[in-house]
C-alpha cells in the first residue's frame, strides 16, 4: 500500500518545465557569437519546441556534441534528447525554446510485476494520506512477460 503512496505522490508533482534560451548581439559590439545553455537532469527528456535565429543548436551527452541547425530543429521529426545532456544554443542572435519533462516511466517511480509471479495490483486514493481505499484492484498469476505498471495524473478541463 505505501508502494502507491508514494508512487502517487511522486507522480502527481512531476510536470513539464519550458526553458528559453536566448542570445541577443548588441549590433554595437560587431560579429560576437554568445551561448546560453539548459542543463538535462537524468530521469528527464528534453524537445526543442521553437527556435529562431542564426546559428546553431548542440546537444551534449556522454561527452559527445550533436549539432543541429535552427533551421532544422522544427522539421519534421522532433529533437529530443535523454538527460543527463547539455543543450546549448551557439548563435549570433536569436532564441530556442526547450520543453523539459520527467521521463516516461522513471525506474525509481514505476512498478514491476516480474515474469512468472503473481500479484495484485492496487490503485488507491486518500483525502488525508492517511486512509487508504482502492480505487482499482487486479490479480494477475503467472504473467509470461514482466508486467510494468505506471501512475499518472492529468487535470480536466470540466
Amino acid at each position: 500500500m505505501s508502494c502507491f503512496a508514494l508512487l502517487v505522490a511522486l507522480v502527481t508533482s512531476a510536470s513539464a518545465r519550458f526553458v528559453t534560451l536566448v542570445v541577443n548581439n548588441n549590433p554595437d559590439l560587431g560579429p560576437v557569437i554568445l551561448e546560453s545553455a539548459v542543463s538535462i537532469g537524468t530521469n528527464e527528456v528534453a524537445e526543442i519546441i521553437s527556435s529562431k535565429g542564426g546559428g546553431g543548436i548542440h546537444l551534449i551527452k556522454d561527452g559527445i556534441t550533436n549539432n543541429v541547425a535552427l533551421s532544422i530543429a522544427l522539421g519534421s521529426y522532433p529533437v529530443v534528447i535523454a538527460g543527463p545532456a547539455i543543450v546549448r544554443m551557439n548563435a549570433t542572435d536569436g532564441y530556442c525554446t526547450v520543453k523539459i519533462e520527467p521521463e516516461s516511466f522513471p525506474p525509481g517511480q514505476t512498478l514491476i510485476l516480474p515474469q512468472g509471479t503473481v500479484g495484485i495490483v492496487h490503485v488507491e486514493s486518500s483525502t488525508n494520506l492517511i486512509q487508504w481505499q482502492d480505487e482499482w484492484v487486479h490479480t494477475f498469476s503467472n504473467t509470461n512477460d514482466n508486467r510494468f505498471f505506471r501512475l499518472r495524473a492529468e487535470r480536466s478541463l470540466q
